[in-house]
């Protein structure tokens, strides 16, 4: 278990830390992220600038650690992120990866029931605080920046100017 949710939070990383496949990578070794479905709610709609540039990273990733990868979209609806991840649960794959704009308290039910089937979820882009402390001992992962932070930081940027 915790093998498959470094799998994935590594891929996870990816998205946001890779842009070009790993350098001297030996053809002849099994692939890191080989066996493993992943499901991965891009955010927003086909095509949408944002989300292209995260399903690219998560286009590589899977591509470089050899597993397989289903792409959602969710026009950043929040409900249809929810209907997403409900889809992708009942598809019973080794992680699903999610946009955190729903919250904690939409998603806790659905990645409750993740986690009690075995199906490790890592959210990007936008935190699930409470759920990642809930669950990261579970192997629950988040990749990103904290939008408080950051936004705290520009607004004291803002002011000091």
């Amino acid at each position: 278990m915790k093998t498959a949710a470094l799998r994935i939070t590594l891929i996870a990383a990816l998205v946001f830390f890779s842009s070009a496949p790993f350098a001297g990578a030996e053809p002849h070794l099994t692939p890191l992220g080989k066996g493993l479905n992943i499901w991965f709610d891009t955010g927003g709609p086909v095509g949408g600038p944002y989300n292209t540039i995260v399903q690219n990273g998560a286009v590589q990733a899977a591509a470089d650690l050899g597993c397989d990868l289903k792409l959602l979209y969710s026009d950043w609806n929040p409900e249809k992120m929810i209907e997403n991840f409900k889809i992708a649960l009942a598809a019973r794959p080794d992680g699903i990866v999610v946009m955190g704009h729903p919250g904690d308290d939409a998603y806790a039910p659905f990645i409750q029931e993740a986690m009690d089937a075995g199906v490790l979820v890592t959210c990007v882009d936008t935190n699930l605080p409470k759920l990642a402390q809930k669950y990261k001992s579970r192997g629950f992962g988040s990749i990103g920046t904290d939008p408080d932070v950051m936004g705290t930081t520009l607004a004291n940027e803002a002011l000091a100017r």
